[in-house]
């Protein structure tokens, strides 16, 4: 049999799930109120998070509208109904919940609560908890994607030797490993072609072959500049309701406008359909996706754009990403006549004296990429697609080339950087 106890902590178990499946419980809430379950002090309220009462405001108001409606609708009905309630009912009347069909009678009820309620304004509305949860999970499930995809790839010292001796026995991946990769190759398409949508019917069958895709969109309010506002816990890596700092992310921050001031860049980003602008639309991808991924996106497209305007007789058989095992070694790779490695690049979008680092406790920058020149058998280049006067120095360019680094191949107007070009071309050349 079981106990009173078990089955409400059954009912708790049920309810936090369906509230972290719609997004209104984050996991870290989801067990902080587990926890409290099983010490028997657990309780649904707006305190534990504003989505949660306005969960129950979506019930509680569609029985008080059936009463009402009950009341109104009598066969012999006064030239006045006057209704009463209970000043307890104003917590569950949300603005945001009367988009609907209503009787008139219910309006005016609702009217009135929502005159006389003394609800603080500021409070966090339910629908930015919401989002902020629903970007975490996409971040987390992308997290997931990437750990799976980049299996082989160089990782601290524990991590990666314990895959040495089978990198070595065999070129094979498991299923798991390349449907992850294929996932993460289609994902990279999509967000480079639709950073913005109307509404996830715009995402084709090529796009859901990331399962998930449609949690990588939010309804992120925008001004006239496609700017969008957003709080971030860089400590935690995760977004969040609180906080004073505010972030804002545009096109200018990840350098689309300056990239498509390119013809090259742009006439390749119209033929292949990537975007060239964002479109005003109801979703766009979360902030973090377009700082990050959307803007290594676009760059490593730009640079296979001046890539194969400095040798038009390049193809997908010696010009590449690789695959399998070196899977994001490099982001692409030259090949030689008989199909070897004959240079790797690795591209960049960001300011050019920034420090290329990668996730904390990963490897250092210095020794991911002797291991990846062993792995690869031939020189990593690393490239910056743009360069700004006022982001790099004299000696920052030396310090660039001593590193077989190239600090940007266009300038701020979208024009060729002579120098760049001129070594990309020596290095593309197959002789």
């Amino acid at each position: 049999m079981e106990t009173t106890f078990e089955k409400g902590l059954y009912n708790a178990m049920l309810t936090l799930m369906m509230l972290n499946e719609r997004g209104w419980l984050s996991p870290a809430e989801v067990n902080s109120c587990l926890c409290r379950a099983l010490s028997g002090n657990l309780f649904f309220g707006e305190k534990n998070n504003p989505g949660i009462a306005k969960d129950k405001a979506a019930w509680a108001q569609t029985i008080i509208e059936q009463a009402v409606g009950r009341l109104c609708r009598t066969r012999n009905k006064p030239q006045t109904t006057y209704i009463m309630y209970d000043e307890s009912m104003s917590k569950f009347f949300y603005k945001e919940n009367l988009q609907k069909s209503l009787t008139k009678e219910f309006k005016t009820l609702a009217k009135y609560i929502l005159d006389h309620s003394e609800r603080n304004t500021e409070d966090v509305s339910a629908e930015e908890q919401k989002l902020c949860n629903d970007a975490n999970k996409a971040q987390r499930l992308l997290n997931r994607l990437r750990r799976i995809a980049l299996k082989y790839t160089p990782h601290p010292d524990d991590a990666y030797n314990s895959h040495i001796d089978e990198y070595e026995e065999s070129d094979e991946v498991s299923h798991q490993v390349r449907s992850h990769q294929i996932m993460n190759q289609s994902y990279k398409q999509t967000i480079i072609k639709k950073p913005v949508i109307n509404s996830l019917d715009d995402l084709d069958d090529d796009d859901k072959c990331l399962t998930f895709i449609g949690t990588c969109y939010g309804a992120w309010q925008r001004d006239e500049n496609n700017s969008l506002a957003f709080k971030y816990d860089k400590d935690k890596r995760q977004y969040t309701t609180l906080g004073e700092k505010t972030w804002t992310i545009k096109p200018s921050d990840v350098r689309l406008d300056i990239l498509m001031k390119n013809n090259v860049i742009r006439s390749h980003f119209e033929r292949n359909g990537y975007a060239t602008e964002w479109k005003h639309g109801a979703l766009i991808l979360h902030p973090q996706i377009l700082a990050c991924d959307y803007a290594g996106e676009i760059g490593e497209e730009a640079f296979k754009a001046i890539v194969l305007d400095c040798n038009p007789s390049l193809t997908d058989d010696n010009f590449k990403h690789l695959e399998g095992k070196d899977y994001e070694l490099a982001d692409f790779v030259i090949c030689d006549k008989e199909g070897k490695n004959r240079i790797a690049f690795d591209v960049k979008n960001m300011r050019a004296d920034s420090i290329h680092e990668d996730q904390l406790g990963d490897l250092s920058t210095a020794k991911k990429r002797k291991v990846k020149v062993e792995r690869l058998g031939c020189s990593l280049i690393t490239v910056n697609i743009l360069r700004r006067k006022k982001d790099i120095n004299d000696e920052q360019l030396e310090k660039n080339d001593a590193l077989h680094e190239i600090a940007g191949v266009i300038d701020e107007e979208g024009n060729y950087i002579y120098e760049a070009i001129e070594q990309i071309k020596k290095y593309v050349t197959i002789e």
